[in-house]
C-alpha cells in the first residue's frame, strides 16, 4: 500500500486542503439545517363544555399573529369548538418559518361576523337553534410558549380551547371569560410530543347526571379551591389541564397531554334545581384496576396510557 510523505509539502498541502474542504463542508450542512424553512401546522381541538343547554359553540379567528408577524394565506375562519373533543382537530393554517421555535401566536376573534358575513361572529347554540352571541373584554388572545420546531420536518401545534373554562353563563346569558383569563386558559401543544390518556370508569350508581374526570399536573388540586370558582370569571376547576366527559359505557380520552406528572379527579354533576343546567354534586374517591398510581401518574411523550378506575364512594361538595 502507498503511504504519503508528509515530509514532502506538497503532500502536506493537500492534506490541509482535504481537511479544511471537509470542515467548509461539514459547517455548510449545518447551516443549511438551521436555515431551511420549517414547515408548521397551526390546528384548534377542545375540551366539552359543561352546559347540557348548549348544543354548539362557535368562535371566529380573522386574523393570526405568529411570533408579531401575521400568519401569510390565513382566511377568516369559524370553527365549531363544541365538535372538536376526544382528539378531533380543526385546521387553522399552515406556514413556513426560518425561525426555530414559535414562541407568541396571537389570535384576533371576531365576535360580529363569521367567515361568510353573517351575524354574530361567535356564538353558542341554544335548544331549538337559537344563537347567543358572545363576547369578551379585547378581541385579541395572546398564547405564549416555546414550541420547539422540527428542523427536517413538519411541526403540528394544536392550539386546545378549553370551553368549559372560557364560556360563562350568569341567568341564562352566556359571555367569553376575559381576554387575559382566555390567554390563560388556551394551551399550545406540540403535537409530536404529546400523548393520549384513555379510561374506563366502573361507578356506583350515584343518580348523577353527569360525570366528568379532570387531570391536574400533580400536587395542583384543591377541592375547596377548585369547587368555589377562580379568576375574575370565578371558573370552576380552573387548575384542570385536561377534563373529558364519561360516556354511557363509563369511557373517556383526555387528548394532546404533555409530558409530565399528574393526578386524575373524578367530579359529578347534577341538575339540583331542574333548572336544566348542571351543579358541582360529588367528587369521587377512585381505586385504579390496573396498577397506574391516579396520585403520581407519569405521562411520557409520544406514549399513550389507559387507566381502568372503579368508584368506591363519593363526598358531597
Amino acid at each position: 500500500m502507498k503511504t504519503l510523505n508528509f515530509k514532502n509539502p506538497r503532500n502536506l498541502f493537500a492534506l490541509l486542503l482535504a481537511g479544511l474542504l471537509m470542515v467548509t463542508f461539514s459547517a455548510c450542512d449545518r447551516n443549511d439545517v438551521e436555515m431551511a424553512k420549517k414547515a408548521v401546522k397551526l390546528k384548534a381541538t377542545d375540551a366539552p363544555i359543561d352546559n347540557a343547554e348548549v348544543e354548539a359553540v362557535f368562535v371566529t379567528v380573522s386574523e393570526i399573529y405568529i411570533d408579531g408577524k401575521s400568519m401569510e394565506g390565513f382566511q377568516k375562519t369559524t370553527l365549531e369548538l363544541s365538535a372538536l373533543t376526544e382528539g378531533k382537530t380543526d385546521l387553522l393554517g399552515e406556514f413556513e418559518t426560518d425561525a426555530q421555535s414559535v414562541n407568541r401566536i396571537e389570535l384576533i376573534l371576531d365576535y360580529d361576523q363569521d367567515s361568510a358575513g353573517n351575524f354574530p361572529g361567535s356564538y353558542v347554540v341554544l335548544e331549538g337553534g337559537v344563537k347567543d352571541r358572545i363576547a369578551s373584554d379585547d378581541n385579541s388572545i395572546l398564547i405564549t410558549g416555546n414550541q420547539q420546531l422540527n428542523a427536517r420536518g413538519e411541526t403540528e401545534i394544536v392550539l386546545d380551547f378549553d370551553l368549559r373554562k372560557l364560556v360563562q353563563e350568569n341567568s341564562g346569558d352566556y359571555e367569553l371569560v376575559t381576554s387575559t383569563e382566555m390567554s390563560a386558559f388556551i394551551r399550545d401543544v406540540n403535537a409530536e410530543a404529546s400523548s393520549n390518556l384513555s379510561g374506563t370508569i366502573q361507578t356506583m350508581n350515584s343518580g348523577k347526571a353527569k360525570t366528568v374526570v379532570y387531570l391536574y399536573e400533580k400536587g395542583d388540586f384543591d377541592l375547596n379551591t377548585e369547587t368555589n370558582g377562580q379568576g375574575q370569571s370565578r371558573v370552576l376547576f380552573a387548575k384542570a389541564t385536561n377534563s373529558a366527559e364519561v360516556d354511557a359505557n363509563g369511557e373517556f380520552v383526555l387528548s394532546f397531554v404533555e409530558e409530565g406528572m399528574y393526578e386524575i379527579h373524578v367530579i359529578e354533576y347534577a341538575d339540583q334545581d331542574g333548572d336544566g343546567r348542571f351543579e358541582v354534586e360529588a367528587h369521587a374517591k377512585l381505586q385504579s384496576l390496573n396498577g397506574v398510581k391516579l396520585s403520581d401518574l407519569k405521562l411520557d411523550a409520544q406514549t399513550d396510557l389507559e387507566v381502568n378506575l372503579l368508584i368506591t364512594a363519593w363526598s358531597g361538595i
